[in-house]
């Protein structure tokens, strides 16, 4: 039992599995049992398991593979658009948090980049309709002249 887990810990004694040390299948199978509550109520649990085992010098059953696998079935992370398709799939086994970050990292780089463009055309807009009146008058004095 790890203390740290108390859902994880009761779900793996009605299963009859090791709650401690945990194989990374085990909590990749309470990820997918448990899915109905969330990945906000969720993911603090899952932050528990991987501080016991990390504090107690046992590798870490939540950091990637079928754990993050199991997580991103249940949180919908899409990759980032930007990145190449053969690094999509390596995005979908990163840890959540990872995911949340880069995910929020990519929508505020795309909104940002949107907002220029946006900014570029009503620049040229006005650059065009400062010039336009200068092409008449230039047009006028080339005829006059």
């Amino acid at each position: 039992m790890t203390a740290a887990a108390p859902m994880f810990d009761q779900w793996c004694l009605l299963r009859g599995y090791p709650a401690f040390p945990a194989l990374p299948a085990t909590v990749a199978a309470f990820v997918t049992d448990c899915q109905s509550i969330g990945i906000e109520k969720l993911w603090p649990a899952i932050c528990e398991i991987s501080q016991a085992h990390i504090a107690a010098g046992f590798a870490d059953p939540t950091a990637g593979g079928v754990v993050a696998g199991a997580i991103n079935v249940m949180a919908q992370i899409a990759p980032p658009r930007s990145w190449p398709k053969e690094l999509k799939a390596r995005f979908l086994v990163m840890p959540h948090d990872l995911q949340l970050y880069i995910a929020g990292h990519e929508a505020k780089r795309d909104t940002e980049i949107k907002r220029s463009h946006s900014e570029a055309a009503k620049l040229r807009q006005t650059l065009a309709a400062i010039q336009e009146p200068k092409k008449e008058i230039d047009g006028k004095r080339a005829s006059a002249a």
